[in-house]
């Protein structure tokens, strides 16, 4: 448990990364952003609940609701 706490404690609290290669001193010149990459079952989902906004459908607590994708054959 104790090294579990140690290694939470070291990590970026923004990105997860280790905290002394990504917040110490000249760590911008380290990385760059990469171009995004679009994650699909995502995009699924969020047209999916789009469309129920569009089309007026208002279901009782949507935040309540675990929306899911599958692979279309």
């Amino acid at each position: 448990m104790l090294a579990l706490a140690q290694w939470r404690e070291s990590r970026c609290q923004v990105c997860g990364g280790p905290a002394d290669e990504c917040q110490g001193e000249g760590a911008e010149w380290r990385y760059e952003a990469t171009l995004p990459v679009r994650c699909h079952r995502m995009t699924a989902i969020l047209t999916a609940q789009d469309a129920e906004e569009r089309d007026g459908l208002r279901r009782e607590h949507p935040q309540a609701l675990l929306w899911g994708a599958r692979k279309r054959d």
